[in-house]
């Protein structure tokens, strides 16, 4: 199974989109976009047994921006044996607060 491809949270305005995906070592990268920001982030991941689904991941960015730093973090997984997408609880913060999200990102 591959890890690559574009995950939609219509609910949360959000999107993973998951560009590079390397199975042998569970290293991965793409942008994660919420709330009007976007990011370039790094994830790893570990399948079930080192076979396939289900799947255990996290992601992780910090930016520098005209206005500070911007730093997102999610953990996630799969749902279920089918490839319904990746289920991700996590937050994002910027010097005005933070915010946190959760729910299905469907591919």
């Amino acid at each position: 199974m591959s890890m690559k491809g574009t995950y939609v949270n219509k609910t949360l305005n959000a999107k993973l989109d998951i560009t590079a995906a390397d199975n042998s070592n569970g290293k991965g990268s793409g942008t994660f976009s919420i709330g009007g920001k976007s990011f370039g982030v790094d994830l790893h991941y570990h399948f079930e047994g080192n076979t396939g689904l289900p799947t255990v991941l996290q992601i992780w960015s910090n930016q520098s921006t005209l206005f500070g730093w911007e730093y997102v973090a999610a953990s996630g997984s799969t749902p279920d044996q089918g490839n319904s997408g990746i289920r991700l609880a996590g937050g994002y913060s910027t010097v005005n607060g933070t915010t946190g999200f959760s729910g299905l990102f469907t591919k």
